[in-house]
């Protein structure tokens, strides 16, 4: 059970932590654009 487990776990934590930081760089562009026009 935990060989299946573990490998689900970790694709989950990857596809968080890239989605995080694609998320974060995402309100990132928009911060600068919004400071670039203000």
């Amino acid at each position: 059970a935990s060989g299946i487990t573990e490998p689900n776990y970790e694709v989950r934590v990857a596809a968080l932590t890239s989605w995080a930081f694609l998320l974060t760089t995402a309100t990132a562009d928009q911060i600068d654009l919004f400071c670039l026009e203000g």
